[in-house]
Formats: C-alpha cells, structure tokens, sequence
C-alpha cells in the first residue's frame, strides 16, 4: 500500500502545487488540467476500493481507509473545482 499511496500523495501534492503557483488565474485550456485531476481521482477510487478497502476488512487496519480516503476526498473537491473551471 505504502508505495501505492506514495505515488498518489506525489501525483495529487503536484497538481495542488500547479494550482497555486498559477494562482488560479484562468488557463488557456482548462481541459488538460481537468483530464490530469480526473485521472488522479479515478486512480485514488480504485485505491480506496481494491487497496484500502481489503485492507480494512481482511487485514484490520482501518488506517489505510483513512488515509486513501483523505487523499480521495480531496482529489474530488479538486475535480469539482477543475469542472467549474471548464464550464
């Protein structure tokens, strides 16, 4: 889970980062973006169901839920923000 988990943090702290070094001034094309996010969002849901999930239930560490699921959640206000973007 570790790596897995570390590569997401990795992926989504560098498009928060992107963001604010734009300082959320418009893009040209927003569209790249939002495809970028919704990658890392889809990416993190299948984490969350097909790691974190087992991990929960069959090893008992509810800790993996919290932690995938942080990163999940705020991936997803995330991609909410990049689709108003688009609109």
């Amino acid at each position: 889970m570790a790596p897995l988990y570390g590569q997401l943090l990795r992926q989504s702290a560098k498009i928060c980062v992107n963001l604010w070094l734009r300082g959320f001034r418009p893009l040209k094309n927003p569209v790249p973006f939002l495809r970028h996010v919704a990658f890392a969002e889809a990416i993190s849901f299948l984490a969350l169901l097909f790691v974190a999930m087992p991990l929960k239930y069959f090893a008992g560490l509810p800790l993996a839920v919290k932690i995938v699921g942080l990163a999940h959640g705020l991936l997803f206000l995330l991609l909410c923000f990049a689709l108003v973007r688009v609109m």
